[in-house]
């Protein structure tokens, strides 16, 4: 199994992904967080294989946290999301580190097999 931490200040769709990753998947959630400084918390005492992490959160974005993240622990697979169908998020994760950006809503198959992916290329 993969240890995976979720990042997500919606508490409704962190417990629903959460849920779905441990019932349906090859994926171990170890932890949840509502925000990026809560998330380099848990890095520092889990460290997950891979991070779902939203981009839009309070205290700390998912782009910084994605950038900390990828300099302090770069074999660690980041993959973004957020609501926003702006290219310009999207060119801001990737220069982050982040391994994938993804669109909501997110389809919770295609994210297994998206996740699967981007593990088997590194």
């Amino acid at each position: 199994m993969v240890d995976v931490l979720v990042v997500d200040d919606y508490s409704a769709l962190r417990s629903i992904v959460v849920d779905y990753l441990n019932v349906f998947s090859p994926f171990r959630v170890i932890g949840e967080a509502e925000n990026g400084l809560e998330a380099l918390q848990l890095m520092e005492a889990e460290r997950p294989r891979l991070v779902l992490m939203d981009v839009r959160m309070p205290v700390m974005d998912g782009i910084t946290a994605t950038r900390l993240i990828k300099e302090r622990w770069p074999e660690t697979v980041v993959i973004t999301y957020s609501g926003d169908q702006d290219e310009m998020i999207r060119e801001k994760a990737k220069e982050a580190g982040s391994d994938l950006h993804l669109t909501k809503p997110l389809d919770f198959n295609k994210l297994i097999e998206r996740m699967q992916e981007c593990l088997s290329l590194v």
